[in-house]
């Protein structure tokens, strides 16, 4: 739940800057868009995989916290894209 709110205040934050910022550097998809997303899929994973540690063990749990964390990114992406791109009307 942390890592999902924090993305998605830093995701609108950087949204925001691209939004209103005339300077070139904000128009990297890469940097406003992506990295983020990285950073919390990878978070997502780590504290997902941590958690089920007594609970399973190998494949299933590589599983499980990948996708666990894979919809948990898409759900936060999904959350603050919503709100950003109704309220810059992009």
């Amino acid at each position: 739940m942390i890592v999902g709110v924090a993305y998605a205040c830093a995701s609108f934050v950087l949204y925001r800057a691209r939004v209103l910022s005339d300077n070139p550097g904000w128009d990297s998809d890469a940097l406003v868009l992506y990295s983020p997303a990285l950073i919390a899929l990878v978070a997502n994973g780590f504290v997902l995989w941590r958690a089920f540690r007594g609970r399973l063990t190998g494949a299933p749990r590589l599983g499980a916290a990948i996708g666990l964390a894979v919809v948990a990114t898409f759900a936060a992406a999904s959350c603050w894209a919503l709100i950003a791109v109704n309220l810059y009307s992009t």
